[in-house]
Parts: structure tokens; sequence; C-alpha cells
């Protein structure tokens, strides 16, 4: 998928069956209220580069990236997302590795979220690297004012703390280092149990996490 536009719709839907996907040049704008303005969905093993894509005004995820598959080693380069409830949030798969490397997410409620909910296969989230990446001001309220798209009123977007650059819900040996972390009013990174997992209680606990810069 690449060199697309999408504005004031639901988004784009990629499902990535191929070990060769690409998703990159890619603007969404103003996606619904239950929609994420870019929603990649992983089904085969294999790297995935997803470069210089752009997401705002998204009244869920700017960026939010699910699988079917036990690995996902994708390569997040070059994004930007900006005033969403979360800027980019990416799923539990075992032997991931994935990295988020020279990236931008400001102005949304909450910036990056590793998590997972009890509807994926392989809770929790776990060796994501998140690094070289700009994380800052996220403080955009959309509970107040007029923001730019429908707000939900439930779901994981309507629970996003405002303020926060870096959430950890749950997770095992994922790295935060070496990022640019600043304004976000309520805190740079937090790490709470898995409290979104009801079915998995197993995979609540924070494990061999490392947050450095």
């Amino acid at each position: 998928v690449w060199d697309s536009y999408v504005h004031d719709g639901n988004g784009v839907g990629i499902g990535g069956t191929s070990a060769a996907t690409i998703v990159g040049n890619v603007v969404a704008n103003m996606a619904g209220a239950t929609s994420d303005c870019i929603q990649f969905t992983a089904t085969a093993n294999g790297p995935v580069p997803i470069l210089n894509n752009t997401a705002y005004n998204c009244g869920r995820h700017g960026i939010a990236i699910t699988t079917t598959v036990t690995t996902l080693p994708h390569v997040i380069g070059n994004v930007l997302a900006n005033n969403a409830g979360y800027g980019i949030s990416f799923p539990a798969a075992r032997a991931a590795s994935p990295y988020y490397d020279g990236n931008a997410f400001y102005n949304n409620a909450l910036g990056i979220v590793p998590n997972a909910l009890d509807s994926e296969k392989y809770p929790p989230a776990e060796d994501n690297v998140i690094t070289d990446n700009d994380i800052f001001w996220n403080n955009f309220n959309f509970h107040q004012g007029k923001p730019p798209f429908a707000v939900r009123a439930e779901g994981t977007a309507a629970l996003a703390p405002v303020g926060t650059g870096v959430l950890l819900l749950g997770g095992r040996g994922n790295r935060i280092e070496n990022n640019r972390i600043y304004g976000n009013f309520m805190t740079g990174v937090a790490a709470v149990e898995g409290i979104l997992l009801a079915k998995n209680p197993d995979a609540r606990a924070l494990a061999n996490n490392v947050v450095q810069n």
C-alpha cells in the first residue's frame, strides 16, 4: 500500500497476507469515532516495513497494528501521528522484536501504548524496541471542547490517560531507550499491570522491561 490519502472516512484498513507487504506514504485524516486512521493487521509471518506514514485527527488510534500470527518483526519508521486518542498501539505477539525508530508522536492523548487485549491470541506485548523517537506534548484532551472527530464514550480510546508519553500495559522484555520524551503533562513513561486482560490474568504482569535514555 503506497502513496494513498484518505480524508473524513473510516480510515485505512490493511491486511498483510504476505511477508513482502509494505505500508508507506499513507496519509489519513479525520477517521470516525470508532475508527483508526491507519490499521494494519498482520496475517502472515515476516518483516513488514511501515514507513513514512501520517495520521491525524483520529477518533481512536492514529496507527493501530494487530496480528493473527505468532511473530511480528515489523519496522516502524518516520511515522507521524497527532490529534488522536492513542498515537500508536501495537499488539501482543511471540518472538516479535519489532522496531519503532525515528517516529514522532505528539499532541495525542497518549503517545505510544504497547498493550494486549483479550481478543488477541498471544498476550502480553513483548520484545518491542522503541528507540530514537520524538514523543512530546501528548496532552490532547479530546473529552473537552470540540475535537475534530466524534468522541467515543466507551472502549479503550476513552480510557487513554491524557498527558502520557509512553504507557506499558503489562508486557515482557520491552526496551524503551534513547528517545526524546518531553512536555507530557502527566508522565513521560508509565508502566502498569495489564488491566485490560480479564481472560488471561497470567499475562498482566510486567517483567524484564528496560526504560532508559
